[in-house]
């Protein structure tokens, strides 16, 4: 989705030709997108220092529905909510800490499950001086998890073999 903002020459939300993934994290989970808002998501704890903090039931919120022009229709944006809510439930379910998304240059990231411990497989490059001994492979994430103690058992993937 950054990529394609980019290459439209969308700037982001202060001008700048830079798209990342948490911004557009953000933007698909704020209910402004859609034409509602809640308000008071924060509140002033001290109105000298006019330091805020976030709401988590100190004071009454309140949502308000069709406040402004939404920018996607609200279907959309609940499907958008159920996918990343399966995605998530299925991170949780596997012990992932973080889904890679797949790109052109790396079509299998976040799609290679271990079979072993259910964590995804990252690709990783084995560099030589040599070029004919460069290799690319896919590894379980959870195989090197602590220092000096082995996780994950499971073996590489090479990469022509996905291919």
């Amino acid at each position: 989705m950054a990529k394609e903002l980019e290459e439209d020459g969308i700037p982001n939300w202060n001008g700048k030709a830079k798209w990342y993934e948490n911004s557009i994290r953000k933007m698909l989970s704020n209910e402004k997108y859609k034409g509602d808002a809640l308000l008071q998501k924060t509140y002033t704890v001290d109105f000298l220092t006019k330091r805020r903090v976030d709401n988590n039931g100190e004071v009454p919120q309140y949502y308000v529905e069709e406040s402004h022009p939404a920018i996607i229709d609200k279907e959309k944006w609940e499907a958008v909510q159920l996918e990343m809510k399966r995605r998530k439930a299925f991170a949780k379910q596997y012990n992932i800490s973080e889904i890679d998304y797949a790109t052109a240059n790396n079509p299998f990231a976040g799609r290679v499950i271990c079979g072993a411990c259910g964590s995804t497989f990252g690709r990783k490059v084995w560099n030589s001086t040599d070029e004919r001994l460069r290799r690319v492979v896919w590894r379980c994430n959870k195989k090197y998890e602590v220092k000096g103690k082995k996780g994950c058992g499971n073996k590489h993937i090479d990469d022509k073999i996905l291919y």
